[in-house]
């Protein structure tokens, strides 16, 4: 038997699908996969979790029940805009393998029957708002490097756009009234050309901002956002929170006026959910993820704000308040021969590494396997993040 749930949705849908052959078609269809399920992770969405539909020419994506529609915004917006321009970039300008999208984003109760199978009006207005001929020419209109538009219900922008994400701004979006078949509503469009930009691409730093600085790699960006998050939840509801409060809102302020308030309004009430919690650690694990998400994004909007937020992090680590000190926490990390592990905990990132032994000369005799069990070689190196 089904029964109504409250989920948000997304639609993909590639443009000029048809007509580039069984093997581009395929390769496009695996990539544009593959980014999704990537950007999904990224903003704590596991796509295990979600019921994804192959549409032959794009994908369906029904997050979750409880999924925070922001982070599914977030998906769209920050990391899968991304990660087509890379992809496009990668193959060149006139590859038939290059990605572009539409996307439509809508919540509302569906029927999800025991199959997990859904349906309902919310997908039929999310199939129009796809369909609508305002996206088709936005983003065929677009400049080329430009990877995907997106069209969000009236109901979605008010919930995610307005009051859920700090990564876009609502002025970023534009107001139509559309009329696709036996539907008619408004919408708002969004091209987020300045947003599928990633590290190294001219992100929102000033002009000659850094210029010449060293730009993060991926891993690094991935690893501070998660030491920033670590940072910021820990201090909620303790006696340090205002002044980190006020210090990340100071890193939040290169998002825009209206974003650097809507960051306050969050943390406080981040921290008022920490503070009236039966379980205050358990509430700071649940905001991790979607606090490393919005640090990812800034960093990837603004990969220069890398140093400000290690600075950050570093402060916090140095002076760590007594409530969090006298905390311990046991982690066990397995690292292959050759591998590195990174690990986050209460701010402070290390990085583990084992180097890969050289190959053996033929006149050097195997190590047992006794040997390699009693830890005799392979010694772990541990270094602290930042230490050469």
């Amino acid at each position: 038997m089904s029964h109504l749930e409250y989920r948000a949705l997304l639609d993909l849908d590639i443009e000029k699908s048809s007509g580039r052959g069984r093997g581009p078609l395929t390769e496009i269809r695996k990539a544009l996969s593959e980014a999704a399920g990537h950007s999904l992770r990224r903003n704590g969405i596991a796509s295990a979790d979600c019921l994804i539909i192959d549409l032959g020419d794009g994908l369906r994506i029904v997050a979750p029940a409880g999924t925070p529609k922001a982070n599914l915004l977030n998906t769209v917006t920050q990391d899968l805009a991304v990660l087509l321009r890379r992809h496009n970039h990668a193959v060149g300008s006139g590859s038939p393998h290059r990605i572009r999208v539409r996307a439509a984003l809508h919540a509302g109760e569906v029927d999800v029957g025991d199959n997990g199978a859904v349906h309902g009006p919310p997908l039929e207005v999310l199939a129009r708002l796809l369909e609508a001929g305002e996206l088709r020419e936005a983003l065929r209109n677009a400049p080329p490097d430009t990877p995907l538009a997106l069209i969000v219900s009236a109901h979605y922008y008010e919930d995610a756009v307005k009051y859920g994400s700090l990564a876009v701004l609502p002025e970023d979006f534009e107001p139509m009234n559309i009329g696709v078949k036996e539907y008619t509503g408004q919408a708002w469009l969004f091209v987020p050309a300045f947003a599928a930009r990633g590290p190294g691409e001219g992100g929102n730093e000033a002009p000659g901002e850094n210029r010449g600085a060293v730009v993060p790699t991926e891993q690094e960006l991935e690893i501070l956002a998660a030491a920033g998050a670590t940072a910021l939840v820990t201090a909620m509801a303790t006696d340090s929170w205002s002044a980190v409060k006020k210090l990340f809102g100071l890193l939040f302020r290169r998002t825009g006026t209206s974003r650097t308030q809507a960051a306050h309004d969050r943390l406080d009430a981040d921290a008022h959910l920490v503070e009236g919690a039966k379980d205050p650690e358990a509430a700071r694990r649940s905001l991790l993820a979607p606090w490393t998400s919005e640090l990812s994004t800034l960093l990837h909007a603004s990969p220069t704000a890398a140093a400000e937020l290690q600075r950050l992090v570093d402060e916090r680590t140095r002076h760590n308040p007594p409530e969090r000190a006298s905390q311990q926490a046991n982690q066990t990390v397995v690292v292959e021969s050759g591998g590195t592990a990174n690990t986050v905990g209460f701010g402070s990132v290390i990085h583990y590494g084992i180097p890969a032994p050289p190959p053996p000369h033929p006149s050097t005799p195997r190590v047992s396997e006794e040997s390699e069990e009693s830890g005799t070689v392979g010694k772990p190196v541990i270094r602290e993040h930042g230490e050469d």
